[in-house]
């Protein structure tokens, strides 16, 4: 490619050159006609003039067959690439049983790396990880209705996110960038909640996103509340009928399919998102999931932290929340909230991101629920003395609040 561009790059300034002699074998040509009426002078310099005229054409030609070349070679450099972890995740299909000779899958799979392919990255490699995005896709409607927003929101939808079917994926025609609808619905919540607290967790999540995209605080999600038609249900997990939702950026991935990171860069971003926490929490909001797959990752690899669906206001009752990170027992609709368990879920999430690939076994042992002492065990190992000192003074301070406030509710 080196060569091709150093080849292009001296064609290019001979063809300028050229050009120059030209306009200045223009000039000679007219001061020759004002001064002689010789014709034999006349047919020397137009002589001159349409040599350099087919030097000209022949260096443009030459120039044209170089950017063919060029682009030959930076196609084949790209399909090279792409083919890698397409490769990868045939070859995982295959392990999970899926017969990767029939036409049917290579199609799913075409499918999947052209309109998933960071997420056919991220699993490549993994059979369950492979064969649960494969069925994903395959249950995608063939055609999605691009009609299913309304016309005035000015976007193009891709199709619901595989493992996501609440969330579209589109293109913002107007601002020519990518984006997500959130279409909100009530959280899982357990079979006796009263039908008041499934339509407040709607309101709510519209009611935080609001607060939180106006005092548009530093690395939390910010998003336009709006209204989607949907004109049919095929791979939702909603009905047919207008949905609030939320507008929102579409980041690279979550921080659950980035891979390991350096214990430097987790730093970084802890920093940032404990004190974006901060600021929430100013707002008298506590957020109650925060971990990985909430948190979403740019192209800089900068963490934002989203989904406000668990959000409560300070002292209100829980609602929802992951219970395998919480070290502690929580009683839905009756402990009241407060910021230091945001602080808690904050660390866990570090400890998580340590050791992406062992953390269960790291921290929750032979139980369904992460461990205090494991996940002090885990932090207090952490290499950079500044990043331990800090993370563990922030979780043993917050772990303490937490313990004090639930024994209330003993």
């Amino acid at each position: 490619m080196d060569a091709i561009d150093t080849q292009l790059t001296q064609v290019t300034e001979e063809i300028d050159a050229l050009k120059k002699e030209r306009t200045e074998a223009k000039k000679e040509l007219e001061r020759a006609i004002k001064a002689y009426t010789s014709e034999r002078v006349m047919a020397s310099l137009q002589s001159l003039l349409d040599a350099a005229t087919a030097e000209l054409k022949r260096l443009g030609e030459k120039e044209v067959q170089l950017m063919r070349q060029k682009d030959r070679l930076t196609a084949a450099t790209e399909l090279s690439y792409s083919a890698v972890p397409r490769e990868r995740f045939l070859k995982s299909l295959s392990e999970a049983g899926i017969s990767t000779s029939k036409p049917a899958v290579n199609k799913i799979v075409d499918t999947i790396a052209r309109r998933f392919p960071n997420h056919m990255l991220a699993v490549a490699g993994s059979p369950d990880a492979c064969y649960e995005l494969y069925k994903e896709v395959k249950e995608l409607p063939a055609t999605f209705t691009r009609g299913i927003i309304q016309d005035k929101l000015n976007v193009s939808i891709n199709g619901p996110m595989p493992g996501q079917k609440s969330i579209l994926t589109a293109i913002d025609l107007e601002a020519g960038k990518r984006c997500v609808f959130k279409l909100l619905s009530p959280p899982q919540l357990v079979a006796s909640a009263p039908p008041s607290v499934l339509a407040e967790s709607v309101s709510m999540e519209v009611e935080v996103s609001t607060i939180v995209s106006k005092a548009e605080i530093p690395r939390l999600v910010t998003s336009e509340v709006v209204t989607v038609s949907v004109k049919h249900s095929d791979g939702l997990s909603v009905s047919a009928r207008p949905w609030t939702a939320l507008k929102m950026r579409h980041y690279h991935s979550s921080l659950t399919q980035v891979p390991q990171l350096s214990e430097r860069l987790i730093h970084r971003e802890f920093g940032r998102i404990y004190s974006a926490l901060v600021s929430l929490h100013a707002l008298n909001l506590v957020h109650m999931d925060v971990k990985s797959d909430n948190v979403f990752v740019d192209e800089d690899v900068f963490w934002n932290l989203g989904d406000f669906g668990s959000c409560r206001r300070t002292n209100s009752p829980s609602w929802t929340f992951t219970e395998v990170f919480n070290p502690y027992a929580i009683v839905q609709f009756k402990t009241s909230v407060i910021p230091a368990m945001d602080m808690v879920l904050l660390c866990v999430m570090i400890g998580v991101e340590l050791e992406k690939e062992t953390w269960k076994v790291r921290l929750c042992g032979k139980t369904q629920r992460v461990q205090h002492e494991f996940i002090k065990k885990s932090l207090s190992e952490i290499q950079e003395a500044a990043f331990r000192d800090e993370i563990m003074r922030v979780y043993e301070e917050s772990y303490a609040k937490v313990i004090d406030h639930l024994n209330e509710f003993v």
